[in-house]
């Protein structure tokens, strides 16, 4: 039942609107990559890890979300001016209904008051856990086609359109990087720190942690490792272009999901932390 549910749930993301730009690379014996496209990928544990992106919106994507905010707002305005008539109506002791009281008064909707979803959920990337390109040994490989453009790191969350969410949100501090067309670009290692801790834990008879406050002084619980070695080069993707991340500090994030918060470990020679202000280290070129 629990399984069936989780693909349930993933189906909903991959099929969402905001979801239909990116596609996961399927583990199939041969693969077809449009140079015309970006692509990112990542390693991480044999059990695999969710990871969501979020692509600086760019003119299509503006044009898009505001011709669609103008669409609610007009739809929201029609409804101010039934609800403000039968306001009036039973306001006026002439035409009111005996017994049904007017309520507040109806407020307005304007440009500048109206509320709507930010733009984005409308560019945000969900990866994983699921949908593999590779699995082998104690290591998943995870290939997506997206749009080029700028990513941020969201963090390890895996979320239902218009539902629940869990994972954790970089929030307080997070990174970016460019994914150009005609090319693989490689994120590194995603590390949840405390599974991290554990299997070294289990491998040396030690203690594990169930606690992100149990961690070392200055880990978080998401961390990226560029370092690390991940699987050979796979034969599928011939000579496609393939290039690490370059990482930029991208400060920041509002909490879109009302998920756990946290900030991503600092990463040297890209950022490091002075209390709650991340500190580029990187000069700002990429």
């Amino acid at each position: 039942m629990i399984a069936r549910l989780f693909l349930a749930a993933l189906a909903a993301v991959l099929l969402s609107p905001a979801m239909a730009v990116a596609q996961p690379v399927m583990d199939k014996p041969t693969i077809t990559l449009d140079p015309a496209k970006a692509y990112v990928l990542y390693t991480t544990y044999k059990g695999g890890m969710p990871i969501e992106l979020i692509r600086d919106p760019n003119a299509d994507d503006l044009a898009t979300y505001k011709a669609a905010r103008d669409k609610a707002l007009a739809k929201a305005h029609r409804k101010y001016l039934s609800k403000l008539k039968d306001w009036r109506m039973q306001s006026d002791p002439k035409t009111a209904i005996p017994g049904v009281p007017a309520g507040e008064k109806p407020v307005e909707p304007t440009e500048a008051t109206f509320a709507f979803h930010p733009i984005e959920l409308d560019t945000m990337v969900a990866i994983g856990p699921l949908n593999r390109f590779s699995k082998a040994g104690e290591q998943s490989v995870y290939l997506q086609e997206v749009v080029p453009g700028t990513y941020t790191v969201y963090g390890p969350i895996f979320a239902i359109p218009n539902g629940a969410a869990t994972g954790t949100c970089m929030c307080m501090g997070t990174v970016k990087f460019k994914a150009e067309a005609g090319a693989i670009t490689d994120m590194g290692f995603m590390v949840g720190t405390i599974v991290e801790a554990n299997l070294k834990a289990k491998a040396s008879g030690g203690t594990q942690i169930r606690d992100p406050l149990e961690l070392p002084e200055g880990i978080t619980t998401f961390a990226i490792d560029q370092k690390r070695a991940g699987q050979a080069s796979d034969p599928r993707l011939g000579t496609f272009p393939r290039r690490a991340a370059v990482y930029l500090p991208a400060g920041k994030r509002s909490n879109l999901h009302g998920v756990a918060v946290d900030r991503l470990t600092e990463m040297p020679g890209v950022f490091r932390y002075e209390r709650d202000k991340q500190i580029d280290l990187t000069g700002g070129a990429q």
